[in-house]
């Protein structure tokens, strides 16, 4: 298989994976029982701060800058490069130094840790594999 071909394939898997995982955790909220249910039902009746609603709006800059990052990077756009670490990078420092714990189900937190595989190896396709060069030009 073309490096090409892999980093298609990664891109498409990444945002796949992402979706399930955004998907399953809303599915599986309503099937939480015991103290997760009470855990999730306080969470839920606390209001949004100003700050949390920041870190929304920033939270979803960074996704469709990944997102426009991810698309150049499938027409192997110079300045795609970038902008994919860039953002990648900021998401996660912001969810690791800005967000409060959450409850995450079992099947979300699956799938989004093969969504983070992909991320990782679309970085490593694009930063260190031979499709590096075509992304230099």
């Amino acid at each position: 298989m073309k490096p090409y071909d892999i980093l298609i394939a990664s891109i498409v898997l990444q945002w796949l994976f992402l979706a399930a995982s955004a998907f399953a955790g809303w599915r599986e909220r309503s099937q939480l029982t015991g103290v997760l249910a009470e855990c999730r039902r306080a969470l839920d009746a606390q209001p949004f701060t100003s700050f949390q609603i920041a870190l929304v709006l920033m939270g979803a800059a960074l996704v469709i800058a990944n997102f426009i990052a991810s698309a150049g990077l499938c027409k192997l756009k110079r300045w795609s490069r970038t902008l994919y670490l860039g953002s990648t990078i900021a998401g996660t420092a912001a969810v690791l130094l800005f967000f409060e714990p959450a409850l995450t189900t079992p099947v979300s937190c699956f799938f989004s840790e093969w969504g983070t595989l992909f991320i990782g190896i679309t970085l490593s396709l694009v930063y260190v594999s031979p499709l590096s060069h075509e992304l230099n030009k």
